[in-house]
């Protein structure tokens, strides 16, 4: 027993050990498998009451399960996809005047969709004289 304990408590990063157990009947997870939408995510499961949750891998300050979509991608977002802000002109390890386009690469897809919409658009109207 304490073997597997041990092996889930590798698989699970730095997760608080009282989340490695069930929220419903506190027994310590027997299943447990790399999140598939998240690279910091481990869902763990409960075989006594089918109980699923996930626990990330990488916060060791989080002090309750993730039983819901919601809640993780509530914690995703608050600790795991912040953008990086600067203020000195440099995005990443770049200076932004030297690479202007690579920093706006996040808006590409936004760029692209409003592009299209606006040509849309022009498309319909026709110009009278």
């Amino acid at each position: 027993m304490t073997d597997s304990i041990e092996l889930l408590r590798q698989y699970t990063g730095v997760a608080p050990f009282s989340l490695l157990h069930c929220p419903s009947c506190g027994v310590s997870a027997q299943v447990y498998k790399d999140n598939m939408k998240y690279s910091w995510g481990v869902d763990l499961s409960c075989t006594n009451c089918n109980v699923t949750w996930t626990v990330c891998t990488k916060c060791d300050l989080v002090r309750s399960h993730y039983t819901n979509e919601r809640s993780i991608t509530r914690h995703h977002r608050a600790h795991h996809n912040k953008p990086s802000k600067s203020s000195d002109g440099l995005c990443g390890s770049h200076n932004v005047a030297d690479h202007p386009f690579e920093c706006l690469q996040p808006f590409n897809d936004l760029y692209s969709s409003l592009s299209h919409f606006w040509f849309s658009v022009r498309q319909s109207f026709t110009i009278r004289k």
